[in-house]
């Protein structure tokens, strides 16, 4: 009885501390190109790893924009983890993107912009850093919300 006691406290032990090991590991997915440049197309991700549709709160994950433009073809929200578009990547947003917390960081030539494809930008929450002067947030955007305050462009 007390073998079958030892097991099943090391088994319990075990799969506690795999699963909190899950919980709290990190992801990175660093957009590539080369096959066109959506978001949405896996092939365009290294080792075929393409962010959630959501990145939840409490998450460690770390999404890299670093060369060329990226269509932000698909909805996405960030409630944690961290969105770097930075050295000479750009971040071109045609649906919706909801930033509800993490931090999207610009930094270096890093640029987010719209460039009337008719999308969205919500900043609800979290932290929005722009670490080099060359970074930029290109305003040029049909509608964009700060924290409740909507602003829109017309033509």
């Amino acid at each position: 009885m007390k073998s079958i006691q030892s097991f099943l406290f090391a088994t319990v032990l075990l799969f506690g501390f795999l699963f909190s090991n899950h919980l709290s590991a990190q992801t990175t997915y660093k957009f590539k190109g080369g096959t066109d440049i959506n978001w949405s197309n896996v092939a365009n991700w290294e080792n075929g790893k393409k962010p959630p549709a959501e990145l939840a709160a409490g998450s460690n994950d770390i999404i890299i924009i670093d060369h060329g433009l990226v269509k932000l073809d698909e909805d996405f929200t960030m409630k944690g983890g961290t969105l770097k578009v930075e050295g000479y990547g750009a971040l071109r947003v045609t649906k919706k993107f909801v930033l509800d917390g993490g931090n999207l960081k610009l930094v270096g030539n890093g640029h987010l912009t719209e460039w009337f494809q008719g999308g969205e930008i919500h900043f609800i929450k979290g932290g929005l850093d722009v670490e080099n002067i060359q970074s930029q947030m290109m305003l040029d955007f049909q509608d964009i919300h700060f924290f409740g305050y909507k602003w829109h462009k017309t033509y």
